[in-house]
């Protein structure tokens, strides 16, 4: 089924954080970190407990941009361990996330946002008082702060893509991709 294949890849997605810490990948592990985070939250916090959010308008917005920026940059990464990377998916990988990336978190916020009433209603993972432990904790309140770390970290994350786009493409354009190849 697509959560079972949802679930699982995104997950394994954690070796991509393991292979940016152990300097495998020149890649930014915090920056990585927060990416796949983002991710896990909403396929294990949000889109497997609470079941209503998956006929949500967010869903299709992130399984189409997460579904398409991971193809395109695996192909990539497979041909380029045989140097066989033609400029176009070169270009695909270093541009698409210009438009993909904020579908993608819209639809994860979309999604976020949607479940916040069901976990409130249902007390979903909330610790009450009084307890052994002396602490209060309630999950949508969680979901909130993530929500507004969407703030900070979403246009830093969109700004190194930018950065690592002129790095590896320079100052190209669409017409740029015609000429070459």
């Amino acid at each position: 089924s697509v959560q079972t294949s949802v679930s699982i890849f995104q997950t394994l997605q954690l070796i991509e954080v393991v292979h940016c810490v152990v300097r495998l990948v020149p890649s930014n592990a915090f920056q990585t970190f927060i990416q796949v985070l983002s991710r896990l939250v909403v396929v294990w916090g949000i889109l497997l407990p609470v079941i209503e959010t998956r006929n949500g308008l967010g869903v299709p917005m992130l399984l189409i941009a997460w579904s398409i920026a991971e193809m395109t940059r695996y192909l990539y990464y497979a041909l380029n361990i045989y140097n066989l990377v033609p400029y176009v998916l070169t270009w695909l990988r270093y541009t698409l996330f210009i438009v993909l990336y904020p579908i993608g978190v819209s639809g994860e916020l979309i999604t976020i946002v949607s479940a916040i009433p069901y976990i409130r209603h249902r007390n979903l993972w909330a610790i009450h008082l009084p307890n052994f432990a002396n602490i209060s904790f309630y999950y949508h309140y969680l979901l909130v702060i993530v929500i507004l770390s969407y703030i900070p970290f979403f246009p830093q994350l969109y700004l190194y893509m930018i950065a690592q786009r002129k790095k590896v493409l320079g100052n190209t354009s669409v017409t740029a991709c015609h000429k070459t190849k």
